[in-house]
């Protein structure tokens, strides 16, 4: 096993020192071994926050060999080594600061692997614009977590083969899930049950509601109403709790 160990599942952070450590080798003129370098900057910006913070320019040095080549651009010759760690460095921290600032909550990073687990584009973009949302565009944030939901619960459908209308509100794509994943309150006999899974119901019920009042999708009279993100990260933590329990139960087979 080497000095980083990529084979297990590295969280975040521990994927951003990882990187930041192989960019420090690189800088040096060392040698990172091409799997494990790309096996880290894939973890990397598999987190909202890095792909939220990072520069865009690092997503495209995915192999040790375009990292070396934007370093080198940085500077060579005599001291060239202090100068590309460096840049390294400027790429690197601001993601690592974020992370350790827990700019990202933990729920955020669950939500995300699931809906690569469930490899659905539509629900990873989703995810991604909700979160990116959530602070500066509060009623954006707010209809892409009504999207997140509608997209994780037609993908579950599609997955298990079960026809719905395109058009379908969420209380009835809620409804086709739920049947298919065993959901339904009234098929649980014990209370605490039935209440988890009647507070289900009426999370999703009320964010399709939110959404018509408060998200950007429809146009407004004269009455604007206009969230705050405190209201948008409600929204979108809920959400992403529900489409990750969802997600979860569909991966379990099932079992409500």
């Amino acid at each position: 096993m080497s000095a980083i160990d990529v084979q297990g599942d590295l969280g975040a952070a521990d994927a951003c020192e990882a990187l930041l450590a192989f960019a420090i080798t690189i800088a040096e003129g060392g040698d990172v071994p091409k799997s494990e370098y790309r096996a880290v900057h894939k973890r990397f910006f598999e987190s909202p926050t890095a792909r939220r913070v990072a520069d865009k320019a690092l997503r495209r040095y995915s192999t040790p060999d375009l990292l070396w080549g934007y370093l080198r651009s940085v500077a060579t010759g005599s001291g060239s080594w202090a100068l590309r760690r460096n840049a390294a460095h400027e790429l690197i921290d601001p993601v690592l600061e974020a992370l350790h600032d827990q700019t990202e909550m933990p729920a955020d990073e669950l939500v995300t692997l699931a809906a690569i687990r469930l490899n659905a584009e539509s629900v990873s973009e989703a995810w991604s614009r909700a979160l990116e949302r959530r602070d500066s565009h509060p009623d954006g944030a707010i209809t892409t977590a009504r999207t997140l939901l509608e997209s994780t619960m037609k993908t579950i459908l599609d997955d298990r083969e079960v026809p719905y209308k395109s058009d379908a509100d969420l209380p009835a794509l809620y409804k086709a899930v739920g049947k298919e994943l065993n959901l339904s309150a009234g098929a649980h006999t014990e209370e605490m049950f039935k209440q988890i899974l009647g507070g289900c119901n009426s999370v999703v019920v009320g964010l399709g509601s939110l959404r018509n009042k408060a998200g950007d999708a429809h146009g407004a009279g004269r009455k604007l109403y206009r969230p705050a993100p405190r209201h948008a990260t409600l929204a979108v933590n809920l959400a992403g709790s529900m489409a990750l329990f969802l997600l979860e139960t569909h991966e379990a087979g099932g079992t409500g």
